[in-house]
């Protein structure tokens, strides 16, 4: 097994992920690629593709609450319940497209030929740092001193300290360099983790590359939480289309789709984590003791208020 690729998925767009995710699916090879999505209120139509579309070594967290992004990474990157052993992390977001059949065997060939000195890469841009930036930086436990980027603007005109940095959605990161850097920063909560995160490889002297054959990122406007990017010292808003979703607080509307399923799942909190795998790979994949399809009571309280 050579990465564990970790996709969120958000909201009520099912034409979207139905796009996604079957290529997902299809193109990364189950003996090489463990997957972990993490499901944030996502529609019925979303979680019931899902829950008939089985492979090895998945893993799902569902949750009826929005969580923001750096939440889940840091949630899911750091379960003691599910670690991580793989050599390698992917990250995806859920309008992350794999286009081309043989992305993984190219990406593997990219890593075989830098190999060792490749250890994070992604799309590359470049940003200037907003107001408060710089003061978060230093602020960080993985901060070493070292200067910042000078960015160059047009007629290669130096417009201040910023960072070359692999865009947010699609990535991909050794697991010991996160593990050496505690990512993500606990600070974080939805925006501005991409840039923060190729400035805590930058402060460790960790080199960074672009690669990104076979994958389509960012195939979606930005949509669900905004926020002002961390450590950003003014207001900023960010357009999104303003749709709340309307799975929010609705746990026992999945329940259904997973009892038709015989989906094995536990509760974790608020969320569930669910193996859809027979009993057996369950047994000899995890160590956690698993509930069955039964549903619980509180859902099916739930269930009822709602039918009756």
């Amino acid at each position: 097994m050579l990465t564990t690729a970790f996709m969120l998925l958000y909201g009520d767009y099912p034409a979207l992920h139905l796009k996604v995710l079957p290529k997902f699916f299809m193109y990364a090879p189950e003996d090489k690629v463990s997957i972990r999505l993490w499901l944030n209120v996502v529609c019925p139509e979303t979680f019931a593709w899902l829950a008939t579309h089985r492979r090895r070594n998945l893993i799902i967290y569902l949750s009826d609450q929005n969580v923001p992004k750096y939440k889940v990474m840091r949630r899911i990157f750091h379960d003691p319940a599910h670690p991580i052993r793989t050599d390698w992390i992917t990250w995806f977001d859920d309008d992350a497209i794999i286009v081309r059949p043989d992305w993984f065997d190219k990406t593997v060939e990219f890593i075989t030929q830098k190999s060792p000195n490749v250890y994070f890469f992604g799309q590359e841009r470049r940003k200037g740092h907003q107001p408060g930036i710089k003061s978060f930086i230093e602020k960080a436990t993985w901060y070493k001193g070292r200067k910042l980027q000078r960015i160059l603007g047009e007629n290669n005109r130096y417009r201040g300290p910023g960072i070359v940095f692999v865009q947010g959605s699609y990535w991909w990161l050794k697991t010991c360099t996160m593990r050496e850097i505690n990512w993500p920063d606990e600070r974080l909560n939805h925006n501005g983790g991409d840039t923060l995160l190729s400035e805590a490889i930058w402060q460790q002297r960790i080199p960074q590359h672009e690669f990104y054959y076979g994958i389509m990122p960012n195939n979606a406007g930005r949509r669900g939480l905004s926020e002002n990017p961390a450590g950003f010292r003014y207001r900023h808003r960010t357009a999104t289309d303003g749709k709340a979703p309307t799975m929010i607080g609705k746990m026992a509307e999945y329940y259904p789709i997973i009892q038709a399923h015989g989906l094995k799942y536990q509760e974790d909190g608020s969320d569930l984590v669910i193996i859809p795998a027979s009993e057996a790979s369950v047994r000899s994949n995890t160590k956690v003791v698993q509930r069955g399809n039964k549903i619980p009571a509180r859902a099916r309280r739930e269930l009822k208020l709602r039918q009756g």
